[in-house]
């Protein structure tokens, strides 16, 4: 039987790509992979497009990622991804302009 608290969803992206898969909290069963696209970017309409299509919102999975895309998720993208700023949009590797 089928039970979402006994799965977590795991994304991750690069520059290039964007994946999702299945992981069962327990490792009882396989990984299953569910997405993965070498076009999509990562941006906020790509991850937003993931998860209308693994019907997150049906399942609401616990999302595991690294801190890169878990600080995507919780707004802090405005910086660049290394650095993220989270209370402004500029560059935070941009020491000559701060």
């Amino acid at each position: 039987m089928y039970s979402q608290q006994d799965w977590l969803l795991f994304i991750d992206s690069s520059c290039k790509s964007l994946k999702a898969v299945l992981l069962h909290n327990g490792n009882n069963y396989p990984s299953i992979p569910i997405a993965h696209s070498a076009l999509q970017k990562e941006d906020y309409t790509n991850v937003q497009r993931l998860l209308q299509a693994v019907k997150y919102e049906e399942h609401l999975w616990d999302v595991i990622g690294d801190f890169k895309m878990i600080a995507f998720f919780v707004g802090l993208q405005g910086g660049y991804t290394k650095n993220p700023c989270f209370l402004c949009l500029w560059d935070s590797r941009d020491d000559s302009r701060h």
